[in-house]
């Protein structure tokens, strides 16, 4: 019997979307600047809960293989829960 291949037990050739070296977690789409040129509608969304940034969290563990975590959006340090969401033991983010 074949074993079935698994995309997370591979190095990264040939990259792919699942194979991305850096995730990009995105808390939040407020930011208290408005900077010319940002692709970012003031009027967004706002504010995930935490709940909805682990469901991210978990996305990222199932489908991806990744290096690092970059906390963006607009502006993650205007997020109300940022100490919460960056002081979980990094076992829990991958």
């Amino acid at each position: 019997m074949v074993k079935p291949l698994n995309h997370l037990e591979y190095y990264r050739l040939p990259r792919n979307y699942a194979d991305n070296g850096i995730s990009w977690l995105e808390p939040t789409t407020d930011c208290n600047l408005r900077c010319e040129g940002c692709y970012r509608d003031p009027r967004g969304p706002g504010h995930k809960t935490l709940g909805e940034v682990r469901t991210d969290l978990e996305v990222f563990k199932k489908l991806r293989k990744s290096d690092c975590m970059i906390i963006a959006g607009g502006d993650p340090l205007v997020y109300p829960q940022i100490v919460d969401l960056v002081s979980r033991p990094i076992s829990e983010a991958l």
